[in-house]
């Protein structure tokens, strides 16, 4: 799969939920099935759509549909919007943590009623949450997220790599040869996400985050990771390169190679260490190499290879839009844009695209751009005060991989 690289903004990191919150909450809810029968059995490959490497449902709610983002990394969550549609019961509110270390009081709610394909789950706890707030997450159009506290309930099969999604009530499906099946046991947070450990190099990290909600390979904190070494750096980007729900910071990202274990053999894979922020995460990058098992019951994720691995596709530009107020700015620069002797800074703005106009700027006018961004191979930028510049997508590392 052909994709941008992270630093684009376009693979932007989504959510990492840490709910200040008991299970209680969340171990609410209950699983039925539209029709009825005897015992609950059900077997379903479900409706999905695929973007920046992520996985979207078809969510019924009195009879209307809505798109949400499956991810394993949050619990349940809907969009203010819904919440005023619908008037669902307020239970209490928490202070919430998205992946930019920010946090608010949000409400949780009651959601009386929600299906997905023949199923329905009713009484499940869920955050209220303004989804456009942040710019890069106004781009997904999302009406709420299918969260961890809902898919306790099913055991989940998904290939990442085509958007594959099947939700059964038991393992009959399952592969029956298990020799090329590699499996981790997992520990569950208060919102049911999972966290599991997992070794790079000698030392073993503890509680990663198996996050279908961010689409990078496996990214780091530096703090405490002895496997960082400021002279091993391959690449290197500064500025707004992801996205939580109440927005976004200044970071710098950097990747090294480092050896990392699923089983006893190593996949030697480029690992990102963040500075401003120390969360732990294997996301969908990973994810698209394997068909991936999901069992809540018995704590275990299985991972089943495809034939071929191949962690060798990213790309990134050598800078990457933002909006602010009203205008499409530089967000990000990396050593691609030192080393083409580009003149950006963080904050210029962007006045138009080839040759189309993009300033002022609308929240629908940076959601074009984005995927002009993902689209195209280069772009000439018109930068204010400063002129025309030719930019191109490039491959993020010569080397790659591998098992």
């Amino acid at each position: 799969m052909n994709r941008s690289s992270k630093l684009t903004i376009l693979s932007s990191l989504f959510l990492l939920w840490s709910c200040s919150s008991s299970r209680t909450l969340f171990k609410e809810g209950q699983l039925h099935q539209t029709q009825s029968r005897e015992s609950l059995q059900f077997d379903q490959v479900l409706s999905t759509t695929q973007s920046n490497n992520l996985i979207f449902v078809s969510v019924e709610i009195a009879d209307k549909e809505y798109r949400f983002l499956f991810d394993t990394g949050a619990p349940m969550v809907i969009s203010k919007e819904l919440q005023e549609e619908f008037q669902f019961k307020i239970r209490t509110q928490k202070q919430v943590y998205d992946s930019q270390n920010q946090s608010q009081v949000q409400n949780y709610v009651t959601v009386d009623s929600l299906i997905i394909g023949e199923l329905l789950f009713t009484d499940l706890t869920a955050i209220e949450a303004d989804l456009r707030y942040s710019p890069i997450l106004a781009c997904l159009n999302i009406d709420g997220i299918i969260g961890a506290n809902l898919m306790r309930y099913a055991f989940w099969e998904m290939d990442a790599a085509t958007g594959y999604l099947r939700m059964s009530s038991s393992t009959k499906h399952w592969p029956l040869d298990t020799s090329n099946l590699i499996s981790k046991t997992f520990k569950v947070k208060n919102t049911y996400t999972p966290v599991m450990d997992l070794r790079l190099g000698n030392t073993l990290y503890r509680n990663i985050t198996f996050d279908t909600g961010s689409n990078d390979l496996l990214s780091l904190g530096k703090t405490g990771n002895a496997n960082y070494h400021a002279d091993s750096v391959l690449f290197k980007a500064y500025g707004i390169l992801s996205a939580g729900l109440f927005g976004s910071v200044v970071d710098t990202v950097e990747y090294q190679f480092l050896d990392f274990y699923l089983d006893s053999l190593p996949y030697r894979c480029p690992i990102e260490f963040e500075s401003a922020k120390d969360a732990r995460l294997l996301g969908m990058s990973f994810f698209s190499q394997f068909r991936i098992y999901m069992d809540w019951t018995a704590g275990k994720m299985h991972f089943l290879p495809h034939d071929s691995l191949n962690f060798s596709n990213s790309k990134s530009y050598p800078t990457s839009p933002f909006l602010k107020d009203n205008a499409i700015i530089i967000s990000q620069l990396n050593d691609f844009t030192l080393r083409d002797q580009l003149n950006l800074a963080l904050g210029d703005t962007i006045e138009s695209i080839n040759g189309k106009s993009i300033y002022p700027a609308t929240a629908e006018t940076y959601c074009e751009v984005i995927e002009l961004f993902k689209r195209e191979e280069q772009l000439t930028l018109q930068i204010r005060r400063k002129g025309e510049m030719l930019i191109r997508k490039e491959d993020l590392f010569t080397t790659m991989n591998l098992r």
